[in-house]
């Protein structure tokens, strides 16, 4: 990703001396692709970006930095979420780029879109809607090196005094600390500006972590579940089922093939979904209840036994005398699902020894994963193409999911994320997996 400012001199005697020092033409672009290309309004020639003042992106890229980095994507996008996240918010006059920039924790997408309008102000955004990925590292590596670029063309008399500067030193700071650092990204996974979340409520989270695990705590907040150990213990106590886990599928029995965080994340489910598989199950056949048990290493009862559900979220606890389990659907179907997803998260992620793992609904990296796992290894596409043959109706689609014995919901979306159906106005629907 690379965020670059030409910069040009602002012959404007009443424009603000910080706007004056930074303006230039502003381009974007990620793995080569540019985002911000454009027609200057008065002359239609094609330019790299608009001219703008760098100062107030640099102010707006400081300031929501750590929603940019952890906010996951929320099921039903709120004006709050697209404040944070969506160039058009920055504000100063300008006509910023439609750019969207989404994180999942590991990589950030950057979504980019032509102007809607024919004669759109002074730049006009053309192309076609775009799509980019890149890693978290990338991200931060091309903000940190914008930011110190507005503030260099500031001046040392002018930066030092300015906004800007004021807020990329507290950025520094808490990025430095370590305490700050977990606590402005749960903050920042619960949706709150620096300084605006419940301050008892994340440190009550943190607090978990010793008994529950890091990652584990970030996932819960990241899936707005602010559900703490005691509670957790209190609903494997209700309606949790003892488990082995050494009983199931373990490690040793695959080797994920696509590198975690380096790839989609549904690319690294659906690798470890074939792989699987094709050692256990090589024949593309339905998972029966009692199999899927068996994989997982539960009891077939914890599949059956819709009546035992848990508040909110499927998790297991992991701890050195017991391992128990509780699934939140009070259908087989998603029960079925939420224990492969479970079973994923046992085999994919980097933090398998920690004691809590969990099934949320946020668009984290660890989510998706799960997601795109699951699905595939309940009903795989080519499985499921045999079954339709061709007919993708709303009947047929429902045949299918009872066939494969998960939900019509993700049949259907398993058509989409595999380009079988389209979705209106889905600019990359395998990135919600």
């Amino acid at each position: 990703m690379k965020l670059n400012l030409e910069p040009l001199s602002l012959d404007d005697g009443q424009a603000p001396p910080e706007e004056a020092a930074t303006t230039g033409i502003l381009s974007i672009s990620a793995n080569g692709t540019s985002l911000t290309e454009g027609l200057s309004f008065d002359d239609e020639v094609l330019r790299a970006g608009p001219l703008v003042s760098a100062y107030p992106l640099a102010e707006w890229l400081a300031w929501n930095w750590w929603r940019l980095r952890w906010e996951p994507t929320p099921p039903q996008v709120n004006r709050h979420w697209a404040f944070a996240h969506r160039l058009s918010s920055v504000g100063g006059g300008h006509r910023w780029p439609n750019l969207e920039l989404a994180s999942d924790g590991e990589r950030v997408r950057l979504f980019s879109a032509p102007s809607a309008e024919p004669c759109a102000g002074t730049f006009r955004y053309v192309g076609a809607p775009r799509s980019e990925a890149i890693t978290a590292d990338a991200f931060e590596s091309a903000v940190d090196a914008f930011v110190q670029v507005a503030l260099d063309r500031l001046g040392k008399r002018l930066a030092s005094a300015s906004n800007l500067q004021t807020l990329t030193d507290s950025l520094d700071r808490d990025r430095a600390d370590v305490g700050r650092n977990s606590f402005r990204r749960i903050e920042a996974m619960l949706g709150h500006d620096p300084g605006e979340g419940d301050a008892e409520a994340i440190r009550r989270l943190l607090a978990d972590a010793p008994s529950l695990g890091e990652q584990a705590v970030f996932e819960l907040a990241a899936g707005a579940t602010s559900v703490g150990a005691p509670a957790l213990r209190e609903t494997l106590k209700r309606v949790g089922f003892d488990f082995r886990p050494q009983d199931g599928v373990t490690v040793d029995k695959v080797k994920p093939t696509t590198q975690w965080g380096t790839t989609a994340a549904w690319r690294v489910g659906v690798a470890l979904a074939r792989q699987l598989r094709e050692v256990e199950l090589p024949n593309g056949r339905p998972v029966t209840n009692g199999r899927l048990a068996e994989m997982a290493g539960v009891p077939e009862r914890a599949l059956s036994d819709t009546g035992s559900t848990s508040d909110g979220l499927s998790f297991e606890w992991e701890t050195a005398g017991q391992a128990r389990i509780a699934l939140r659907s009070k259908w087989v179907t998603g029960r079925r699902f939420d224990l492969a997803r479970l079973m994923a998260e046992r085999l994919l992620s980097r933090h398998r020894s920690e004691p809590l793992r969990a099934v949320t609904k946020s668009y984290t990296y660890r989510q998706k994963a799960q997601r795109a796992f699951a699905a595939e290894f309940l009903a795989p596409i080519d499985a499921v193409d045999a079954f339709l043959a061709g007919d993708c109706s709303e009947e047929r689609q429902t045949e299918a999911a009872q066939h494969f014995q998960i939900s019509s919901y993700a049949i259907q979306s398993l058509l989409v994320n595999n380009r079988r159906l389209s979705r209106p106005g889905a600019l990359d629907a395998l990135d919600r997996m």
